[in-house]
């Protein structure tokens, strides 16, 4: 996020600039109001000064909060729409028996969009269920998918790293990061996968690399 960090290095100082005119044509405003009221009334006008000072603050807050809070985050917002695609969902027919296993239950949640049923069903696939370690890393790689979709995103991160496909699990892990604007995590997921110019997610991690150097 280099770019973010030098367009607000750039921007704040005029925008303080602008701020301090600002301040300074409405104290010179609300001087002669004063004045006038003073004359009329004869009294002091004293509410002015901090309404005056009320204004500015607000002013100040609303370009503060646009330049170093909402910028970033519809920034991350964007890479990461623009980047993920949901994992792909589990075939109708793996592992299944003859009996309904409880991860089966949750494939189909997830296949009908149902994202708390399927977490609930896998979970009690583990203690219910016959699971090898390959099936249950496949498991984990649906739960991160349903935690990433419900916004749980702590949750997805840690999810994914227990998933069974090692090139898919770093990958999403890394753009959940991205969401959470963790750019220090995020990046140091992509370097992991450039080590590797035969991963499956190669080509996507160098540009995503590039564009948040950018």
């Amino acid at each position: 996020m280099k770019e973010d960090l030098e367009f607000r290095n750039q921007f704040l100082p005029h925008l303080m600039a602008e701020l301090s005119v600002a301040i300074a044509v409405q104290k010179s405003q609300w001087s002669k109001l004063r004045q006038l009221y003073q004359v009329e009334h004869k009294s002091p006008l004293k509410i002015w000064p901090w309404i005056t000072t009320l204004a500015a603050c607000l002013l100040f807050f609303l370009l503060f909060r646009n330049v170093l809070i909402e910028a970033p985050q519809r920034r991350s917002e964007e890479l990461f729409a623009a980047y993920y695609e949901p994992y792909a969902l589990p075939s109708p027919t793996r592992g299944r028996t003859t009996e309904m296993n409880q991860y089966l239950l949750g494939d189909m949640a997830m296949r009908e969009g149902r994202m708390e049923d399927a977490l609930m069903y896998y979970l009690a696939s583990f203690e219910q269920d016959t699971l090898d370690s390959y099936l249950k890393g496949s498991i984990y790689m649906q739960m991160g998918t349903a935690y990433l979709t419900l916004d749980s995103l702590n949750l997805a991160a840690v999810t994914f790293q227990k998933g069974a496909d090692a090139q898919s699990a770093l990958w999403y892990e890394a753009l959940t990061w991205l969401k959470m604007e963790q750019w220090d995590k995020t990046q140091a997921l992509l370097e992991e996968i450039l080590q590797y110019p035969e991963h499956y997610y190669y080509e996507k991690a160098k540009k995503l690399r590039k564009e948040l150097k950018n």
